[in-house]
């Protein structure tokens, strides 16, 4: 790592540090466990389209190098679940802002019943651990290229540094340090990247497996089912000041999102050329042959942001489900009661996601498992955001999706990129045969 490198990345960390110290100054405990809900539009639009992180940007490239431009699907699906959110949003506000919502499984809690919002909730929690494991892969291999340190030691470093400043700040933090890390990224991703990428010279044919039209399909429906029903996205639309504010900014980032995983994608196929690129290094390694030298100091700041941008939102939203959904369902706990619980609860799950990291480093494989439990939750959320659905119905809906991956790898009836076509369809079944038999009764 080169001395422009060093001083870039060193101005990086000292500004996240000093923005999470001057936000811990003043914040009360409501802004620290959701910004008191007075977010606005700038700083709503970027932290969703922050949220796009290692997993989607690791991801998107990944799959650009290995399918080309059917990975586009992926992309067109991703904006098309933050845009779908959007048009949900005030409805979810108005009822998150009633019932003083802090996390996902309480719509579920409130809408459903208490089996229904555990079930729930313990889906978010592995979800998100993967997730969250993700991050800390694409970041590990990074830092581990780029600097000294080995892969287990950067991803030890990544958790410790993010668990500093968003034990300091909370939510606020998390908030405010994405608006940096979204302007890095855009800088990176939408300007530099598309700017040096010679698209005379792509072969937009090259795949190496190649992606069937079921795949593609699967892709599309990971990508909108799966960000629609993302807690960490979720938790934008509770924080945001008003119902137009968070329209407003689901709009915008679903273009954001749309824009960035283009560029991720054509990113991936340009890798092709790069010597010793696989699917796992193909972010980093493409990145730094395709920009100009002069840039290797923005890059390594653009993939920290973009990774860190993603990791401390994880750590608070897995820390905050564990607080609200699982520990204050036992005893009742104020305002500064469960901000010291999901303080507590920070370190409690950065450390296995961690351990994930550094023993399970295949950014696919996670990629696609997550997707695969996340599109558990559609059905049922979707559907109960246009007419009720009995409790009963809702539970057997996710049980019965969730399970259905089993047999599906089991038997080999479903490559990973398409297990997620079979959740849904189990779950979505589960809600119509539902619906069938409430109406005989």
């Amino acid at each position: 790592m080169g001395v422009l490198q060093i001083g870039t990345l060193a101005l990086y960390v000292l500004a996240i540090v000093a923005i999470a110290l001057w936000t811990r100054r003043q914040e009360t405990a409501k802004d620290f466990l959701i910004g008191n809900r007075s977010i606005g539009t700038l700083a709503t639009t970027a932290s969703v389209a922050a949220v796009a992180g290692g997993l989607v940007l690791g991801g998107d490239t990944s799959l650009g190098f290995e399918f080309g431009l059917g990975a586009l699907s992926l992309v067109a699906g991703s904006a098309s679940g933050v845009a779908l959110l959007g048009i949900f949003s005030g409805r979810i506000k108005a009822i998150a802002d009633k019932h003083g919502f802090l996390t996902l499984p309480d719509y579920l809690f409130t809408v459903f019943d208490i089996q229904t919002g555990y079930v729930g909730a313990l889906n978010i929690v592995v979800v998100f651990l993967f997730i969250l494991a993700a991050q800390f892969i694409v970041c590990g291999q990074l830092l581990a290229g780029l600097t000294p340190l080995n892969y287990p030691t950067a991803v030890i470093g990544t958790g410790l540094f993010t668990l500093i400043y968003v034990l300091l700040g909370g939510y606020k933090a998390v908030v405010k340090t994405d608006l940096l890390q979204f302007a890095v990224m855009v800088f990176v991703f939408l300007v530099l990247v598309p700017v040096n990428i010679d698209f005379n010279s792509l072969n937009l044919e090259i795949t190496r497996d190649g992606l069937s039209p079921l795949a593609m399909l699967s892709l599309y429906l990971s990508g909108a089912t799966g960000l629609f029903v993302g807690a960490d996205v979720w938790q934008r639309v509770y924080s945001a000041r008003s119902l137009a504010v968070a329209r407003r900014s689901f709009f915008l980032a679903a273009t954001i999102w749309l824009l960035l995983g283009t560029s991720l994608v054509f990113l991936g196929i340009a890798a092709h050329g790069v010597s010793g690129t696989t699917a796992d290094t193909v972010l980093v390694n493409g990145l730094y042959q395709i920009l100009p030298a002069q840039f290797a100091g923005v890059a390594t700041v653009g993939l920290l942001a973009a990774l860190m941008s993603t990791i401390d939102t994880e750590v608070f939203l897995l820390a905050s489900s564990v607080a609200k959904d699982f520990v204050a369902r036992k005893r009742e706990l104020n305002s500064e009661g469960m901000a010291r619980t999901v303080r507590v609860a920070m370190v409690g799950v950065t450390l296995p996601a961690m351990a994930m990291a550094i023993f399970w480093s295949d950014l696919l494989g996670v990629l696609f498992l997550m997707f695969s439990f996340a599109v558990a939750l559609f059905p049922v959320i979707f559907w109960s955001l246009i007419r009720p659905v009995p409790s009963n119905t809702a539970f057997w809906s996710i049980i019965i999706g969730l399970i259905s991956i089993l047999p599906s790898y089991v038997f080999g009836w479903v490559t990973p990129d398409t297990a997620p076509l079979i959740v849904l369809a189990a779950g979505t079944l589960t809600l119509l045969v539902g619906a069938m038999l409430t109406k005989r009764t």
